[in-house]
């Protein structure tokens, strides 16, 4: 039997500007959405690991306690969404920037794996927010903050670091993901951003069953169900994680 489709979730935003976070918590609240504030690094952990948020909305400058100053050369957001992800690879961080380019640090992180992130610059209207919380809680890469010049050199960079054993079947994937269904595409996605079967069903109010056979379909249609005979070193689960985020990289440069 499918289960009912949860609510929109509930999301952290956490900005030292109480001006700014009030703004946005009216906004997503009447898209229905759950909303918790805080002005800090502290805060925000404890909020996020006592509530379990579907999603965070990261100021980069922010201060570390709610009594220390803040300080704009310090990167403290982007520490904060590492760990944040760490707590749970699944909840969708959408990150922003006012002043200061942090698009590096940014893609550092996707490099180690991060996904499910979007990199904002303040100032973008509340539709383009509301619309990169449903792109990371289900699993995209969205840098809005990074010119598309920046974003094609990455995507070119972090394919000339793929093995030569992976490179073929990534290749191969990407050409082929315009041939899976939307919803398969949405699965897709959150089994490449670590959310389990279980987490997945939840969120799209379906069995994990129907999960189990749409990552098998996903897997045959990406030409990745023949890894683990012709390639028993690589994994489907990372292939299928690197493919949709050049993939994502790739259409949003073009």
């Amino acid at each position: 039997m499918e289960q009912s489709a949860p609510a929109a979730g509930i999301v952290l935003i956490i900005d030292d500007d109480v001006f700014n976070r009030s703004g946005i918590n009216t906004y997503l609240t009447r898209h229905g959405y759950t909303v918790m504030e805080a002005g800090d690094e502290e805060t925000a952990l404890l909020l996020a690991g006592e509530h379990k948020p579907h999603a965070a909305i990261v100021d980069i400058v922010i201060p570390s306690t709610p009594y220390a100053p803040t300080n704009s050369n310090r990167s403290v957001g982007i520490q904060l969404a590492r760990h944040l992800k760490r707590l749970d690879p699944g909840m969708g961080i959408v990150i922003f920037s006012a002043y200061v380019d942090r698009g590096a640090e940014v893609r550092e992180m996707v490099r180690e794996g991060a996904r499910g992130i979007a990199y904002l610059k303040k100032g973008v209207r509340p539709e383009r927010i509301l619309r990169a919380l449903k792109d990371t809680i289900s699993g995209r890469l969205v840098l809005d903050g990074i010119t598309a010049g920046t974003k094609a050199k990455f995507a070119q960079e972090f394919l000339d670091q793929l093995t030569p054993e992976e490179r073929p079947w990534i290749e191969k994937a990407i050409l082929l993901v315009p041939t899976l269904t939307d919803r398969e595409w949405e699965i897709a996605l959150r089994r490449a951003s670590s959310q389990n079967i279980a987490g997945i069903a939840i969120s799209l109010g379906i069995t994990s069953k129907t999960v189990e056979n749409h990552i098998t379909h996903i897997y045959e249609k990406l030409g990745l169900d023949h890894v683990d005979r012709r390639a028993p070193t690589l994994q489907k689960s990372s292939l299928l994680a690197k493919a949709c985020m050049l993939y994502d990289l790739t259409k949003s440069s073009d």
